[in-house]
């Protein structure tokens, strides 16, 4: 059988096929300062999908100072420029140019030390899930009916509890909570009831190789106990006082600043070297105050200065005429501990009875703003405050009006003044607690239901509008028992409706702390006391 003609032979007048041209882009010949270079100019998203293509550029693109670059184009270079009379001067582009050596990193400086060796693309991506709210949560049960009342405090990656029940526990929450440490107060052998209860709790952040914790007792009494190697011991124990009990407690060696339900402020000091010593002497007796315009919520701080010393206590104030206002109280010390001055300001009367038209309402609270004065949108707004937070210099209190209150506060060797408010919009429901961090970072948890929000005070309080005031935080493992449970017992609207809010109504949020890494929610549910840690990592 003859073979098949081909195609050309068919029809001569048909050209002949051209070879395609092929350009090849070979990555491989390039080096890898090259491919870095070209990287630092990519924007995140596809920096993250450069990782996905090959084993070379996945080592590339998680170079640690690719990312530290990108760290500190995206969250330090902003906040320097917003630092008032920079942006306007010629240099300060040049000034904050990102230099491996020379950049200025402000109040991110503790990643830079001498030493460290930080994981850059970590740090990022920490930040950036704090921004956008997204984590993850786990819950632990701490306490089982009948509910004792617990205390909760957290520094570095472990949250204490006390209460009279279980004693002081510490608990790691990184990963899986678990009790790490845990020292019952005393159980008095004639009742079976605890020796004492306690109803303050506070750490010691002076020393980052030792935990020492300060409980306050109902008697009156405080002790020190030390975390050491999964262990507590006492450290101190002060004898029982006339004054009442300790209501609010704040520790920064050689310094203790306690407040008595009597409304007495008094300040110890410890002698100096006594810090390394298993057990504490008796501490000296600097200053004693006692005060008949101290309400509760309040907020109890130490901090050091160029001079020594300053013990501060942030209060509600009750005005006659105007309603209530935030009142904040200052002793300053020599590092001998001697007494320097004693300085009281508050809230200006004009700004809590100011009654402010409402423009664009519609705007304002869709968007979550913040207003730039006060205004009275409810009568409960003139009500005492429901929490209180203060670390320099900003003061934090929530309302009964679902908003909350932020200023700013001037403390030098001329003044104590603290600057008008400005009011913050945000949350569905009443507000239960607020905590402000050392670097203008907040939080804030609805006493209802689930709602935290995270705020960045520097941003609102630099700026006179800002289109985003806060982020709510989303876990992206919420707890969906009781909606599975409900949709197991096909309930209709109405029951179903009914349902979740028997549930909303049953969860109520205590307190509320942070670090950088979490945050940890104290509520009760059904009666049991559980604790919520919400991880950024």
């Amino acid at each position: 059988m003859p073979k098949r003609r081909r195609l050309e032979e068919e029809s001569p007048g048909q050209p002949a096929k051209k070879p395609r041209l092929r350009f090849d882009y070979d990555i491989s010949l390039l080096s890898d300062e090259l491919i870095l270079k070209i990287l630092t100019y990519l924007p995140i998203s596809d920096l993250a999908t450069c990782q996905r293509l090959c084993h070379r550029l996945q080592r590339l693109a998680s170079d640690s100072e690719l990312w530290k670059e990108k760290y500190y184009a995206r969250w330090v270079r902003p906040r320097a420029l917003r630092i008032p009379g920079l942006k306007d001067t010629i240099a300060s582009s040049e000034a904050f140019r990102y230099s491996s050596k020379l950049a200025k990193w402000l109040d991110d400086r503790h990643l830079i030390q001498e030493g460290r060796r930080t994981d850059w693309k970590w740090q990022y991506r920490l930040r950036d899930n704090w921004w956008r709210g997204h984590c993850k949560v786990r819950e632990v049960e701490v306490a089982v009916p009948p509910a004792p009342s617990v205390f909760v405090r957290m520094y570095r990656g472990v949250t204490f509890t006390a209460d009279a029940k279980s004693g002081l526990r510490a608990w790691t929450t990184k990963t899986n909570p678990l009790l790490i440490a845990s020292l019952p107060f005393g159980v008095d052998t004639k009742t079976g009831w605890p020796e004492c209860r306690p109803t303050c709790l506070s750490i010691d952040t002076e020393f980052s190789t030792n935990t020492d914790v300060c409980v306050g007792f109902v008697d009156g009494s405080f002790k020190i106990y030390r975390l050491d190697r999964g262990e507590f011991y006492a450290r101190y124990a002060h004898a029982p006082s006339s004054n009442g009990a300790i209501s609010g407690i704040a520790m920064f060696y050689p310094y203790i600043l306690t407040i008595s339900d009597k409304k007495i402020l008094s300040l110890y000091r410890f002698p100096s070297k006594d810090h390394i010593c298993k057990h504490l002497l008796d501490p000296q007796l600097l200053a004693s105050l006692q005060s008949s315009c101290v309400f509760a919520p309040i907020s109890l701080s130490i901090r050091p200065s160029s001079g020594g010393l300053v013990a501060t206590i942030a209060y509600a104030l009750s005005r006659l005429t105007s309603g209530w206002s935030v009142g904040l109280q200052e002793l300053r010390m020599t590092k001998d501990g001697e007494a320097l001055d004693s300085r009281l300001t508050s809230s200006s009367e004009e700004e809590m009875t100011a009654f402010h038209s409402i423009k664009d309402q519609d705007t304002t609270v869709s968007a979550r703003s913040a207003a730039s004065q006060p205004f009275v949108l409810h009568p409960e707004s003139m009500a005492r405050p429901t929490a209180l937070s203060y670390s320099h210099p900003y003061l934090l209190a929530s309302l009964p009006d679902n908003t909350l209150m932020t200023y700013l506060v001037t403390s030098n060797a001329d003044k104590l003044e603290i600057a008008p408010g400005r009011r913050l919009w945000g949350h569905t429901s009443s507000v239960s607690g607020v905590r402000v961090g050392d670097r203008g970072k907040a939080v804030s948890v609805s006493r209802k239901g689930d709602e935290i929000r995270v705020w960045e005070l520097e941003n609102l309080l630099s700026s006179s509008w800002q289109q985003r005031t806060s982020v709510c935080i989303q876990p992206e493992n919420p707890n969906l028992g009781t909606i599975a449970d409900a949709i197991r017992r096909r309930g209709d609207g109405l029951s179903l409706a009914c349902g979740e809010m028997e549930v909303e109504q049953a969860t109520w949020r205590k307190w509320i702390g942070f670090d950088e890494e979490q945050v940890v929610v104290l509520g009760e549910r059904w009666r049991r006391q559980i604790l919520s840690c919400y991880d950024f990592t």
